[in-house]
């Protein structure tokens, strides 16, 4: 005897548990901008834009990576010259 099982019978539903996502994001790029331009903390923007603080952080944190990678090298850093193999440094030697 077999039986089909029927799954139409049972839809499941998803409920949101966070709230992550949902602000605007003139809402957030408002809020980066007054804490570069006011100088004012990111807690400080937070409240006063009404989003978490996390959210306003990540924000900021990955919009300041855009600006830190550049393609050219710096110049601050010394240059480390490539390992010499065994027989390069045999050859020089002498």
């Amino acid at each position: 005897m077999s039986h089909k099982r029927d799954f139409t019978t049972r839809m499941r539903t998803w409920k949101r548990t966070t709230e992550r996502g949902l602000t605007p994001s003139h809402v957030i790029d408002a809020a980066v901008e007054a804490h570069i331009e006011q100088r004012i903390s990111l807690a400080v923007a937070s409240q006063q834009f009404n989003i978490p603080v996390r959210t306003l952080a990540r924000v900021f944190e990955f919009d300041n990576l855009d600006e830190d990678h550049d393609d050219t090298p710096d110049q601050d850093h010394d240059v480390i010259p490539p390992k010499q193999t065994l027989c390069q440094q045999s050859t020089d030697q002498f």
